[in-house]
């Protein structure tokens, strides 16, 4: 692997815990995950999630995803997204990302950022946030907020910046530039 080929322990173990989890869920279900394939054997019991997510629980699946065969899903899964910036201590910039595939067709998502908040005075602060959506039910965990009016705020990468990103920069004229590390990061 080379300097931005980056895995560390965490993105392995992060895995481990997200695909033994949803194994142990759903045991049929296909399961791609970015570190390739990892023994699970050795995930300690108590990183098993085995519950679900009560907000989560309660959003309408649409009809055309009610009967969907558990061979015809594939769930994909970036452990951790922003392993660069991990390395670097900027946890604000890590995300899990979990991708939801019918057949050929990109229908669910999860944005998880472990370490929201985690720079918090507040003495019990709330450490973590996740969004999700699924295509014909909605977004959730996500209040967006528009930019101030008048102002074009683009979002970009910090670390993997070429000639083009900086001419589709000059042609959009934007007010602000927020380079972020990890994809995930940046639709936040």
């Amino acid at each position: 692997m080379g300097e931005n080929d980056l895995q560390t322990q965490a993105d392995r173990s992060a895995q481990n815990c997200i695909i033994a989890s949803l194994a142990k869920q759903f045991p049929q279900l296909k399961i791609v995950g970015e570190e390739g394939e990892q023994d699970l054997s050795d995930v300690p019991a108590e990183w098993i999630v085995t519950s679900a997510n009560p907000e989560a629980a309660k959003v309408t699946c649409p009809d055309k995803f009610k009967n969907v065969a558990m061979e015809d899903l594939t769930v994909w899964v970036d452990p951790l997204d922003g392993t660069k910036e991990y390395t670097q201590g900027l946890l604000d910039h890590v995300t899990v990302l979990i991708g939801i595939a019918v057949g050929k067709e990109s229908v669910a998502g999860v944005i998880h950022q472990p370490y929201w908040n985690y720079k918090s005075t507040d003495p019990n602060p709330t450490i973590g946030r996740t969004f999700y959506g699924l295509i014909g039910a909605g977004v959730f965990g996500l209040n967006p907020v528009s930019p101030p009016a008048g102002q074009r705020i683009v979002t970009t990468t910090r670390s993997h910046g070429t000639g083009l990103v900086q001419q589709a920069l000059e042609v959009l004229k934007p007010s602000q530039v927020l380079k972020v590390g990890g994809a995930g990061h940046k639709v936040m």
